[in-house]
């Protein structure tokens, strides 16, 4: 039992940890001064 909850809770972090990365990989900074650059991982989340 114990292993199956470990289990939804590890796929629910890794959806949330996908969702953001994708909501992070879509928008812009919103400090005029600095854009980090993203790393290549994630470029290929970006829908434009």
């Amino acid at each position: 039992m114990l292993k199956n909850v470990s289990e939804k809770v590890l796929k629910a972090v890794a959806k949330s940890a996908y969702s953001n990365a994708e909501k992070s990989a879509n928008s812009a900074c919103i400090w005029f001064a600095y854009q980090p650059k993203l790393p290549k991982a994630m470029k290929g989340l970006r829908k434009f």
